[in-house]
């Protein structure tokens, strides 16, 4: 066991990939006449920060940067009121459990600057051109996607149920007093809200403040008071991208089964604000909808997962019998924070997200239909094309289902070569056409071939499909992975008998349950991954994730949560195993890295155990991702 990275390994600079020398912009914005685009170049290069910062300008122009600061929210621009030239661009930094709201003026670079108690999350306009804030209080907690810490470091980790700690709430923004006003009820935790108009929004709410409140939410209408609240939809599952009409008569949104907090996917819905029917959008996209945005009353923007990519576009009268849908899908990915799917629209039928391919890194990029997209920033014109391997598409057949799955191998080492299959997290995440394939750009360049499958569970194939494995985790979904695997024994470019497995989070669970049944593999990698489904359920900060998962609670359902934990079936014909976890995750504790690691080391099963100090579900720091590599390499050799 390793109880911390230590030694030779930690930031070798042999570990480096072209990935690292990547730029990352991201939270894309577009003022509501089209002159202005804003979007954030994120500090992911350890050598250079030299253009990360807040960039700014016309799309028909080139950007340019504003400063140095990384805005920790997404961005939001105010036109002024009508014939007013004047662009007001709104974002917030935050440290620890303190942040504050910063006004520019785009036109001459004057600023504003309100403190705020807490960590602000997300900054809108009102219609009235009010700025607002979603604020998360000190005690909150953070969703996986965001590194699933503690937001505040400081002091002791409290969790009660029936204390007010860690309530995330609306508040309005005075800036002529420099003061913050409640605009949310104190009781009521907000996830996400979208302006309607007269100090009111529509909220994604819960009345647990924890993590575990976002999975039971409820559409609510809140303000212009503290004690104004009409509850609009009660949700059955998920909801997220919550988007109000123009003429404030009905909001839109998306219900879907969703894994985590910043991955909603699912059905296309609508509810009038003054009461009435849920309204559910009768069209067949045949994806998993991420992304809602309204052009106009009769006009409504989505973006989502599509197969083995993304698609966007718009639905005209979306409400009527006369709805006509445009559909555009795009091999690649189209996203404005990492992994959501989601566009801005633009006038003439145009849109500007962050696009990426496998052979081309991301940039703002404008996209029309039928048209190759249109690269506006040139971040990553120098970074080179050549990856070092190759990527194309599989699919296989199980028990009369078609699955699909990408493939990377070498471009140089000869065939046939040692597999490992990668296994991906959420699970309400798919592979895709992507330059997001740090593993494979890793493992590649060792000379493995990395399989990488979209089995049940994830977005891009229908609703039903995104289901299949609630109440069958590692069942089906496993079995069809291994189909899989004996699909590409056909081919004489894999060694199948050389393989192993790897996956982090829900792919680290499923991977923990490939190590525990000893079979068909040489070994496992379980990064941040389930080993006990009962004591996660119980130590997480996403408890009801468990319930959808299994159908019920521990309690209601004991045997399907006892059966399907890999330490309940892990025996001296397990498997070795490389066990990754970060030392503050509060999705999936490092108790279960420390379970699983315990269990194969009592029936004299190789494990190793490596916990990185302060570090989340993902690990951040440059130095402890090459530290990670080189593990991983190492441990891939003894075994292969």
């Amino acid at each position: 066991m390793s109880a911390s990275p230590r030694g030779p390994m930690m930031g070798d600079p042999r570990m480096s990939v072209a990935s690292d020398t990547m730029w990352s912009p991201q939270h894309v914005v577009c003022s509501g006449d089209e002159r202005t685009v804003a979007f954030v170049v994120d500090a992911t290069r350890a050598d250079d920060t030299s253009l990360a910062g807040l960039w700014a300008g016309d799309v028909n122009g080139v950007p340019l940067k504003l400063t140095d600061e990384i805005p920790t929210s997404n961005l939001a621009i105010w036109d002024g009121p009508s014939g007013n030239n004047a662009e007001t661009l709104l974002y917030a930094l935050s440290g620890e459990g303190r942040g504050e709201c910063v006004f520019r003026d785009l036109a001459t670079g004057a600023e504003q600057r309100i403190a705020c108690e807490g960590v602000p999350e997300f900054v809108a306009w009102s219609r009235e051109g009010v700025p607002l804030v979603l604020i998360a209080e000190p005690g909150g907690d953070t969703a996986s996607l965001n590194s699933g810490k503690p937001l505040s470091a400081d002091g002791p980790l409290v969790r009660s149920n029936r204390l007010p700690i860690g309530w995330r709430r609306v508040w309005r923004i005075d800036t002529a007093v420099g003061r913050l006003e409640p605009l949310s009820p104190e009781n009521v935790s907000v996830w996400e809200f979208t302006p309607v108009e007269g100090d009111r929004v529509v909220a994604i709410v819960s009345t647990d403040p924890t993590e575990a409140g976002w999975y039971r939410p409820t559409l609510s209408l809140l303000g212009p008071t503290t004690r104004d609240r009409r509850d609009l939809h009660v949700a059955t599952w998920q909801l997220t991208s919550p988007t109000v009409s123009p003429d404030a008569t009905r909001v839109a949104f998306i219900e879907g089964w969703a894994s985590d907090r910043g991955l909603g996917n699912g059905q296309v819905r609508a509810v009038e604000l003054n009461g009435g029917a849920l309204i559910n959008l009768d069209m067949d996209l045949a994806l998993g909808a991420t992304w809602l945005g309204w052009r106009d009353d009769d006009c409504l923007w989505f973006a989502g997962w599509h197969g083995l990519g993304m698609s966007w576009g718009w639905v005209d009268s979306p409400f009527s019998a006369n709805q006509s849908a445009s559909i555009y899908p795009d091999a690649g990915s189209i996203t404005i924070s990492r992994w959501r799917p989601q566009v801005v629209p633009l006038s003439a039928e145009r849109a500007v997200t962050v696009h990426s391919t496998v052979a081309e890194p991301p940039e703002v990029c404008v996209l029309a239909p039928y048209r190759e997209p249109t690269r506006w920033s040139q971040f990553n014109a120098d970074l080179s094309r050549e990856r070092g391997f190759t990527v194309s598409e599989v699919r296989w057949e199980h028990e009369g289902v078609t699955l699909e799955g990408l493939l990377a191998t070498p471009s140089i080492r000869s065939a046939p070569h040692p597999l490992v299959v990668d296994i991906h997290g959420g699970p309400s995440l798919a592979y895709h056409h992507s330059w997001d394939m740090l593993w494979a750009e890793t493992l590649c360049g060792d000379g493995y071939a990395v399989f990488m499958p979209n089995p049940y569970g994830g977005p891009g194939r229908g609703e039903a499909y995104g289901r299949m494995n609630l109440a069958d985790p590692a069942g089906v979904e496993f079995e069809q992975i291994l189909a899989g695997v004996d699909h590409l024994a056909a081919s004489n470019v894999i060694d199948v008998e050389r393989a192993a497995v790897m996956g982090a989070s829900y792919g680290g669970y499923l991977t923990a349950w490939a190590v525990a049944r000893g079979e068909r593999f040489r070994g496992g990698i379980v990064i941040a991954g389930i080993s006990n489904l009962q004591s996660c359920w119980g130590t997480a900060n996403n408890a009801p994730f468990y319930e959808f998962l299994c159908d019920g609670t521990p309690q209601e359902q004991p045997e399907r949560y006892a059966s399907r934990s890999p330490v309940t079936i892990v025996s001296n014909g397990s498997l070795p195993a490389l066990i990754l976890h970060g030392e503050q995750d509060q999705c999936v504790p490092v108790s279960q890295a420390c379970e699983l690691f315990t269990t194969l080391t009592s029936v004299k099963v190789a494990a190793e155990l490596v916990v990185y100090p302060g570090e989340g579900h993902q690990v951040q720091s440059i130095e402890y991702k090459r530290d990670q590599r080189q593990r991983i390499l190492q441990f891939l050799r003894g075994i292969l």
